[in-house]
């Protein structure tokens, strides 16, 4: 349902109320300001609004007319904030223009910001949601998501939403202090996850993570953000790992997860990490790639594996997984990716499993 109550149309003084209560009491203004203290001019000026209803005049008022102290002050400030609105609205249509870069239908429906298709109430919500003052601070506030674009598009605003979200997550979620000790005696632990359904090893997979310092938040994938995950640290000495449900497979997961947390273990906290498709390559990202396939298998057992020529066997997969302690589907999956197995070869699909 559309609303303008953010927004009101006009701003009623309290000195309208004021007036009603003097004829009420069948007073002039210049006999209250007699009462006052005050000059008749003074009166005036509140009735009409140009001046503000102080404490100090508050507290005469109730003396003199017998109306709580605490109603006046109300009274002036919802008329205060009703102005403030109301000089704030050009600010707002301002803002109109970005909506079309923001996906508000799609994070609605997931519940991130609240249904609307009032075009006001809109903007009133992103405001919240990214808890900035006006949205033409988020290039500012979120400027990993900004990065690279000089004029910015759907693509970055849309990428500023998913960060944001998964920022607004991490909160509710209690980490230890981080330790590289504890990352890495839990990575066996971590690997075995992967036997089991991501929607039932979950629970498990944060709480071991934030047992050393990582909170790790997922999130459904949102149009034009192309992001797979994204790493950065936080000023309070943990990680947070951010993860996106984009692809179908939980094999594509897996690597994701484990290639971010080699990311928490380059330790570069001063660096934002978001791992896009087709984003630029360096160090850092072959890096954490060669550790999260090394890490789900390690490249000597791979490579055994490979030399046997039994990697289409499928009977051998299933045994060589049963061995190493992990999912078919990690090993299938990383023979897809080395293009050894048709990504369209429906005979192995089975070996996978989707995300549900």
């Amino acid at each position: 349902m559309e609303t303008n109550d953010f927004m009101p149309g006009i701003a009623i003084p309290p000195g309208e109320t004021l007036q009603e209560a003097l004829d009420e009491q069948e007073m002039t203004q210049k006999e209250l300001a007699l009462r006052l203290g005050c000059t008749p001019k003074h009166v005036n000026s509140i009735i009409k609004g140009t001046a503000s209803i102080t404490p100090d005049l508050a507290i005469k008022l109730e003396t003199v007319l017998g109306i709580p102290t605490q109603f006046w002050l109300n009274l002036e400030q919802i008329y205060q904030e009703s102005v403030a609105r109301i000089k704030a609205i050009p600010e707002i249509e301002e803002e109109v223009s970005l909506l079309e870069h923001i996906p508000y239908t799609e994070i609605s429906k997931l519940g991130w910001v609240p249904v609307t298709t009032n075009t006001i109430e809109r903007i009133k919500n992103l405001r919240t949601f990214f808890k900035v003052a006006s949205l033409d601070c988020l290039p500012f506030v979120q400027t990993v998501a900004f990065r690279k674009a000089s004029k910015y598009s759907s693509e970055e605003y849309s990428l500023a939403a998913w960060i944001n979200k998964a920022e607004n997550d991490a909160k509710d979620i209690d980490a230890n202090l981080y330790s590289n000790k504890k990352l890495t005696e839990s990575l066996p632990l971590l690997r075995r996850l992967t036997n089991r359904p991501l929607k039932a090893s979950f629970v498990e997979l944060r709480n071991i993570c934030a047992s050393f310092g990582v909170k790790v938040v997922v999130l459904p994938h949102i149009s034009k953000t192309h992001v797979n995950g994204a790493t950065k640290w936080l000023p309070d000495n943990r990680a947070l790992v951010m993860l996106s449900l984009r692809g179908a497979y939980e094999d594509i997961f897996w690597f994701t997860f484990f290639h971010e947390i080699g990311h928490v273990l380059q330790n570069k906290k001063t660096t934002v990490f978001i791992d896009m498709e087709e984003d630029e390559i360096n160090d850092l990202e072959i890096e954490a790639d060669n550790f999260s396939l090394n890490t789900l298998i390690p490249q000597h057992s791979y490579n055994e594996f490979l030399a046997s020529g039994k990697y289409k066997d499928k009977i051998a997969i299933r045994k060589f997984c049963e061995d190493q302690g992990i999912h078919t589907g990690i090993l299938v999956g990383r023979l897809m990716k080395d293009k050894l197995i048709s990504f369209g070869d429906p005979s192995y699909q089975d070996f996978r499993r989707k995300i549900t």
